[in-house]
């Protein structure tokens, strides 16, 4: 994901790791992290609120304190 997130692949870095939720190899809070401050630098804040909620509320994925952040600070 992280070649993704360089390539400015966005859309499909955030796909690939909202499917990862779902397999044996979860995501790391630091990929979510890596790809909502992607995110938040390309000013889509909209998806990257959208992205913290899938991943800390409905996944329950345990954020650190860049998680919280993240979608709330203009970049």
């Amino acid at each position: 994901m992280q070649t993704l997130i360089r390539c400015g692949e966005l859309v499909a870095a955030s796909s690939h790791a909202r499917h990862a939720v779902f397999s044996s190899i979860r995501t790391t809070v630091f990929t979510c992290n890596a790809i909502m401050a992607s995110m938040h630098r390309a000013r889509r804040l909209e998806d990257s609120v959208a992205l913290f909620h899938f991943f800390y509320v409905q996944q329950n994925i345990v954020p650190n304190i860049l998680s919280k952040l993240l979608p709330t600070k203009p970049p």
